[in-house]
């Protein structure tokens, strides 16, 4: 079905082309991105529109694989030990995949245009968590999870 018909049937605009190139003259109050940023040649430059579209305290929210999960580091462990074939790659399907990410790079990635709120890992989420219980899931509970994906909430600075 075309961007115009589904348009038309749900009754909302959709825009349709090269993300980068589109003329969008909203502003919104939340952008949500299921496993996209993996997939992006320029994801900075990606979340520079994305803010620019966000009303400032607007709300970003990604999922994301997560390459230092456990099960990431258990099957990488097991290609050291010449358990497994070499192709971490092969775990994240990432003949589409043109980044990895781990909670600490994608909290980097985010920190120029927003406020990270929470990065967590699998289906967990909690924003009302403390600052220590956010840093012990970020370092050290979230490789300590089998989950190969993460998610990150944050708001527009």
């Amino acid at each position: 079905m075309s961007a115009g018909k589904l348009s038309e049937k749900l009754g909302m605009e959709i825009l349709c082309g090269d993300f980068l190139k589109l003329e969008i003259d909203k502003v919104f109050d939340a952008v949500i991105m299921l496993h996209v940023l993996e997939h992006l040649k320029d994801p900075v430059q990606h979340l520079n529109k994305i803010s620019g579209q966000l009303r400032k305290g607007g709300v970003f929210f990604a999922a994301l694989p997560n390459i230092e999960s456990r099960s990431g580091l258990v099957k990488l462990g097991l290609e050291k030990l010449k358990l497994k074939r070499k192709n971490i790659a092969g775990y994240y399907d990432t003949e589409h995949h043109l980044w990895y990410y781990t909670p600490s790079t994608l909290r980097k990635l985010l920190q120029k245009n927003f406020d990270v709120i929470t990065v967590y890992s699998g289906d967990r989420f909690n924003p009302g968590r403390s600052k220590l219980n956010t840093i012990i899931e970020e370092k050290i509970f979230s490789k300590l999870l089998w989950h190969s994906s993460m998610g990150v909430l944050a708001v527009k600075k």
